[in-house]
């Protein structure tokens, strides 16, 4: 995560995001489509 003093706390909401997307593909996604997979079988 990259910290700038002149922006202050505004740079880190675009340096955050794409860590929760990457969080959420390799967790959450491949939770539901198991647990989607799980419940159609």
């Amino acid at each position: 995560m990259v910290f700038r003093g002149e922006k202050g706390s505004c740079n880190l909401i675009p340096d955050f995001i794409p860590v929760l997307g990457y969080l959420y593909d390799m967790i959450l996604l491949p939770v539901f489509v198991y647990r989607s997979f799980f419940f159609i079988s």
